[in-house]
């Protein structure tokens, strides 16, 4: 930086710099050419706790005290070296700090590049920070050494780039042993919380104390502290050399300290970094499983046992409750299953912990999909009043029931759970709880029809999931499912895709309950028909089914199977050639079936119907169904019941009942802005009832709208390999490869431009927006994989 200002004033011949070599051959000439200085001068002092400090002060004084002086730059690492407060008040000085030396992203993106590998520039950018020395060190060692270096620990790649050297000689040394110690007691922490500090011993005013003398590698914000990574690895290293039996003792203590304030996850890491795992035991003991699970969230209960380790485990009844639900939580449901048994069946356990295992008992069952007594709400509501005075308990059983009566298609119930277990995480202070009910509400705001206020739903855990809780991926995996649901309705399936990669992609080794698992395998499916045949999807989603069958969610392989069904008969209804067999063929309505198995299986049931030519059957079915889900306000339902009975209708020839029907389609989807269902299923017909549906009531201008844009014109519908050029045919196939437009055109050997024209072209003649939706539309008419009959010498 200071020869960066000197090279500015180079030209004119006023800069000089002056740093240690010239302080330790003269301690006064930085306040000897502080006087002989021109007025125009830029004087750049480095180093100056070096100099004779009072008499550059002094020097300082007499300058600037004049109407015209010379411009003066300090840069020191601890501004108390020098008396200078007088002089930075009366604006005197310019002194060089953190923020100035701080170096950009943009720059760090500069210093990286010449690094190979993406993989290193990352590891080295996450270590060093914004710290220009770090990164310098670090980025010579990279091009100096083989890339495997790089796998190294942290602490063994700082001494092998030299960076743990340079820290030991010109930084730690700038703290005084309780400095040291204070910021080492703090880099154990996953976040320097002041609070922790202050129980010991004042910890707190020593570590205030080093933050100042190392602005820019430890940062306050409010208070929680931030240390610069690698500052934080030699720390912590360089006090376990010193004296380890020490320093052992030194994390046992700030984990009991942890443990007094709830930080439960960092408690758990330190006692087992310490040698003491059995303490983990005594945490979870004080503080009780299902509490940890709603007070401090999921991240910490896993951390309690992956730290405690089988052994402690063992021995210790509320850690093994918590592995339940470890199980539980990733989708292991036949663990947490054998884990619950073992603890029921002990007499003493079951004694003491009986309230706990029924609470379990049935969030298993929730997060297992296997709920199969109709009495389990009831006999949840029992246990919900004999805890009336417990808020976290209470919040935690109410959270429950709303998921319970979500299910179970009581929406009404279902909101009133939810603003129960609302106020009482409230009084509890349970954000983890808290963050979770934006997502059960969300959930509801789906069955209602209204994936609009689901969204912002979504979006108000993804913000508390980013701030509070960014370590529990099962929470990303929730919120990811909730949002390919939403954006699929929306017809945004890019971004479907992008949800889906997060979510359905990682079931069922994630967190998931029915509503989750719905939401993400109904789009999943959808979408993965778009890009394969229905033979490959249908096959896929009878692997899945075994899948989730072999983790004990045999219920959720069947739904999937239910959805084949489904998905065979739409093809049905589109002229398809399809040889299925319906799984849904003599199954018997279950009392205790979730609204998403009602509307899956009735759908499914009824596509088997009509395919038999039973409309009688099928529309009566539906006919029951729709008032059923009207009634209790799941509107989504109420839509594609509606749908499969304007095929009814259709087929069986009742053109004004058909008609009807449709017109009531275009009302509810509408009012949810579903579109891409309706574009899917019956985006092809609104255009050619569009006058029948005009004269039985005409459209509003939203319903005109919505029609436009979800209709599917017969151009699109019957359009061939031969309606495309043989440019755009060729640049169709190597869009569904992938790529940016930069990748297409080399691949092409074309311009960038030239793969913007034809893409387009393609997209008017598909009548679609975007790359996805144009490939999903290539795949199902066959446009792609297939010779261009055109004439192939025809090049634009």
């Amino acid at each position: 930086m200071l020869l960066a200002l000197a090279a500015d004033h180079a030209e004119a011949g006023q800069a000089l710099l002056l740093d240690g070599i010239d302080h330790k051959r003269d301690p006064k000439c930085a306040g000897n050419a502080v006087l002989a200085a021109d007025d125009q001068a830029l004087l750049l002092i480095a180093e100056p706790q070096l100099c004779d400090g009072d008499f550059l002060v002094r020097a300082i004084e007499r300058r600037t005290g004049a109407e015209l002086s010379p411009k003066i730059v300090l840069a020191m690492d601890v501004l108390d070296r020098l008396p200078i407060s007088g002089l930075r008040a009366d604006g005197a000085l310019d002194i060089v700090g953190p923020k100035t030396l701080a170096i950009s992203h943009r720059e760090i993106q500069e210093v990286t590049k010449a690094v190979g590998l993406q993989s290193v520039r990352r590891r080295i950018t996450q270590i060093s920070g914004d710290w220009p020395a770090a990164l310098n060190l670090l980025v010579r060692f990279a091009l100096e050494s083989d890339s495997d270096a790089f796998g190294l620990p942290d602490a063994d790649l700082l001494r092998a780039s030299g960076l743990y050297d340079f820290i030991n000689q010109r930084v730690f040394p700038l703290l005084s042993p309780a400095e040291q110690d204070v910021v080492a007691r703090a880099s154990l922490l996953s976040r320097a919380d002041i609070a922790l500090l202050r129980l010991a011993a004042r910890e707190d005013r020593s570590f205030a104390a080093a933050a100042h003398k190392l602005k820019g590698l430890i940062s306050r914000k409010n208070a929680q502290f931030s240390i610069n990574q690698a500052l934080r690895v030699f720390v912590v290293e360089h006090a376990a050399t010193e004296d380890f039996g020490k320093f052992q003792g030194k994390i046992l203590e700030l984990a009991e300290q942890c443990a007094s304030k709830n930080r439960l996850h960092d408690a758990a890491r330190l006692a087992a970094e310490a040698g003491y795992p059995e303490r983990i035991g005594a945490y979870a003991e004080e503080h009780g499983a299902l509490l940890i699970w709603v007070l401090c969230g999921f991240s910490d209960v896993r951390a309690l046992v992956e730290n405690a380790g089988p052994e402690v485990i063992e021995g210790s009844p509320v850690l093994r409750m918590m592995r339940c639900i470890v199980y539980l939580k990733m989708g292991n449901i036949h663990g947490a299953e054998i884990e619950l048994k073992r603890l029921a069946e002990d007499p003493e356990i079951s004694g003491s912990m009986g309230k706990e295992i029924e609470i379990v008992r049935v969030t298993l069952l929730a997060y297992g999909c296997s709920l199969a007594r109709e009495n389990d709400l009831e006999l949840f509501a029992d246990l919900l009043a004999e805890q009336s005075n417990e808020p976290a308990w209470q919040t935690f059983l109410a959270t429950l029931s709303c998921m319970l009566n979500s299910q179970r298609g009581r929406l009404d119930r279902a909101r009133e759970n939810l603003s129960e277990a609302r106020m009482h995480a409230e009084r509890a202070g349970a954000r983890y709880n808290l963050m979770f009910l934006h997502l059960h509400e969300a959930a509801i705001e789906l069955a209602q029809g209204k994936p609009e206020a689901a969204r912002r739903l979504v979006a108000n855990a993804r913000k508390m999931w980013r701030s509070e809780f960014p370590d529990d991926v099962g929470v990303e995996t929730v919120f990811s499912a909730l949002s390919a649901s939403i954006e699929f309705a929306f017809g945004r399936l890019t971004s479907a895709r992008h949800a889906l990669r997060k979510s359905a992609h990682r079931m069922p080794d994630a967190e998931a309950w029915f509503d989750i698992y719905f939401a993400a395998y109904e789009p999943y499916a959808r979408m993965y028909l778009k890009d394969h045949e229905l033979a490959a999807t249908l096959n896929m989603l009878a692997a899945e089914g075994t899948n989730l069958e072999a983790r004990g969610l045999g219920r959720i392989a069947h739904l999937l199977s239910g959805l084949g069904d489904c998905l065979a008969g739409e093809a049905l209804q589109r002229g398809e050639m399809v040889e299925h067999r319906f799984s849904a063929d003599g199954q018997e309505e279950n009392a205790v079936w979730s609204w998403q198995e009602q509307e899956t299986y009735t759908l499914a049931s009824t596509h088997l119907a009509i395919s038999n030519r039973n409309f009688e059957l099928a529309i009566d079915k539906l006919g029951a169904a729709k008032a059923s889900a009207r009634e209790r306000g799941l509107l989504r339902s109420v839509l594609r019941y509606e749908i499969q009975l304007f095929f009814a209708q259709k087929q069986r020839g009742d053109r004004e009942q058909a008609i009807q029907s449709l017109r009531e389609v275009v009302v509810l989807a509408t009012a949810s802005r579903a579109s891409q269902i309706i574009s899917d299923l019956v985006g092809l017909h609104l255009g050619e009832y569009a006058s029948g549906l005009e004269r039985l009531r005409p459209f509003s201008e939203q319903e005109a709208q919505f029609v436009a844009h979800a209709s599917v014109r017969k151009a699109r519908w019957g359009i061939s390999v031969t309606d495309l050029s043989a440019r755009e045919a060729e640049v169709l196939s190597v869009l569904s490869d992938g790529g940016s437009d930069k990748q297409l055109a080399r691949r092409l050997g074309i311009t960038e431009h030239g793969v913007r024209y034809h893409l387009k072209n393609i997209f008017r003649k598909l009548e679609v927006h975007d790359r996805t939706s144009a490939i999903a539309i290539a795949r199902q008419k066959k446009l792609i994989g297939f010779p261009n009959p055109t004439d192939s010498s025809r090049r634009t």
